[in-house]
């Protein structure tokens, strides 16, 4: 067989076979990726601050006890808050504390009598008197419905009333923080500070 017979045995073959036959398969692999996860929940935001409890002067507030420093002290056998320096200035303390410590939705005013005289009577002096104490804060600009008065006369006397010095300390006025952000106020509500948690 010459060069030209085996180029025309080629070129025979070419045309009987075309180029690129034979056997071949495409595959089209389409891959496909899942969608991305979701992004990561935002932290929940941070709870909002406490409420400041702010105490003025020498007033402190324990648990949700405000104490002033002194006694109020009222006309023997009355409801009438005396005028002196001394109730002035505890009066203002326990005005600019409630006003700057609005969180305080409700200041409870107990009064309290010694054991002199019928339950009756005490009842309605200790009563009577916390009512005088709550109208000198609402005609101070304190809103009246962030005020309860109640009298307890005789219960709950600190020291017993065997002594005049005694009776003098069971005949008192106190104050407690009964609401907070017009929640119930417990001693666990509120911080040894007196802030709330």
């Amino acid at each position: 067989m010459t060069i030209r017979n085996v180029l025309l045995a080629v070129t025979a073959l070419a045309v009987l076979v075309p180029v690129g036959a034979g056997c071949s398969a495409h595959a089209h692999v389409t891959a496909e990726t899942a969608p991305p996860p979701p992004p990561p929940e935002a932290p929940p935001p941070a709870p909002p601050a406490p409420p400041r409890l702010r105490a003025h002067g020498r007033a402190q507030i324990t648990g949700t006890k405000i104490s002033l420093p002194g006694e109020l002290e009222f006309d023997n056998g009355q409801a009438t808050i005396k005028n002196t320096p001394a109730n002035d200035e505890l009066l203002a303390t326990l005005l600019e504390t409630l006003k700057d410590s609005p969180a305080v939705t409700k200041l409870r005013i107990e009064g309290y009598t010694d054991n002199k005289g019928t339950t009756t009577a005490n009842m309605t002096l200790s009563q009577n008197r916390a009512n005088a104490v709550a109208a000198f804060l609402a005609s101070h600009g304190i809103d009246s419905s962030r005020l309860v008065a109640q009298g307890f006369g005789m219960a709950n006397p600190l020291v017993p009333n065997d002594t005049k010095d005694h009776m003098a300390m069971n005949r008192r006025t106190e104050f407690h923080i009964a609401e907070i952000d017009g929640k119930p106020a417990n001693d666990n509500t509120l911080a040894p500070n007196g802030a709330a948690h």
